[in-house]
């Protein structure tokens, strides 16, 4: 199996993460509009912070690529842009911090473990909101 470099696995993991962000976000864009209504679920957000889970903070700049990339592909106004797309990476890497700190399962075997990530998504969104 080949080894890569720190670098080049940065880069790997950065662009994964914004393809997976601008799919995600695509899909959910596509079935509000075809429904009419907003989506109650994102799924940008629950696979930023899988990947960030995962893959760890080197997944973030990839989070804020994959936002700007798919909000400036619908118009919206810089501003909103840059402060959603910040908003969005600062959810994850705060709802990642609180998981670790907790020390949750990864495997989510645990009631408790599910109860955290629930209470840890809404803190996260809480932040993430607040900035855009």
């Amino acid at each position: 199996m080949p080894t890569f470099s720190p670098q080049v696995r940065a880069a790997f993991i950065m662009a994964a993460t914004a393809a997976m962000y601008v799919a995600a976000a695509q899909f959910r864009v596509s079935v509000a509009f075809t429904n009419g209504t907003l989506a109650l679920v994102c799924p940008p957000t629950g696979i930023t912070l899988s990947v960030v889970l995962l893959w760890g903070p080197a997944a973030l700049p990839g989070v804020v690529i994959g936002a700007l990339i798919t909000y400036l592909s619908h118009g919206w106004p810089l501003a909103f842009v840059v402060a959603a797309a910040i908003g969005n990476a600062l959810e994850a890497a705060i709802a990642t911090y609180l998981l670790r700190r907790a020390n949750v399962h990864m495997t989510f075997d645990r009631v408790l473990d599910v109860a955290l990530l629930g209470a840890c998504a809404v803190l996260a969104s809480a932040a993430g909101a607040s900035i855009g």
